[in-house]
């Protein structure tokens, strides 16, 4: 039940802060957030695509749309988020194979780099869990992705 909570709380801080105060986005109106996704891990296609699926799915509940573009982004790239434009957010598909390493402890599946609008996800930790759960691997990198996405959208103004 806790985790339902928790997971409650995490969804309607996700809507409230990025709605942002009344007049900065209408209530019918969708935000729109740009992400570019880096995979080094070489994730099989199908499986990123759900993963995305599932990323697109969280954030619906919140109105906001994700735009996906693969590789790096140019430094100079706009996204639209609340507040007009900034950097788009970029998600680096990774297999992290230090027992641990700087903020991200060994059994960390990523980690947030709000300073850069950056986020990595360890896709070989997120395999290794699932050895250990019945749990679909696809569904987990999905809410990874959107878990750490999350942390760079909610970062203090």
């Amino acid at each position: 039940m806790a985790r339902t909570r928790r997971w409650g709380a995490f969804g309607l801080t996700l809507s409230v802060v990025l709605a942002g105060p009344c007049d900065a986005v209408a209530a019918t109106e969708r935000v729109s957030v740009v992400v570019s996704i880096d995979d080094r891990a070489h994730v099989p296609a199908p499986d990123l695509a759900r993963a995305k699926g599932e990323v697109e799915r969280v954030f619906h509940a919140a109105r906001v749309e994700i735009t996906w573009v693969e590789g790096r982004l140019p430094a100079r790239s706009e996204s639209h988020a609340v507040g007009g434009p900034s950097r788009p957010l970029s998600v680096t598909l990774a297999n992290n194979l230090e027992a641990s390493s700087h903020g991200a402890t060994g059994c960390a599946l990523g980690l947030a780099v709000p300073a850069l609008t950056s986020a990595y996800v360890f896709y070989n930790r997120i395999i290794e869990a699932s050895l250990l759960h019945p749990i679909d691997v696809r569904v987990v990198l999905g809410r990874v992705v959107a878990h750490e996405l999350g942390h760079l959208l909610l970062q203090p103004v």
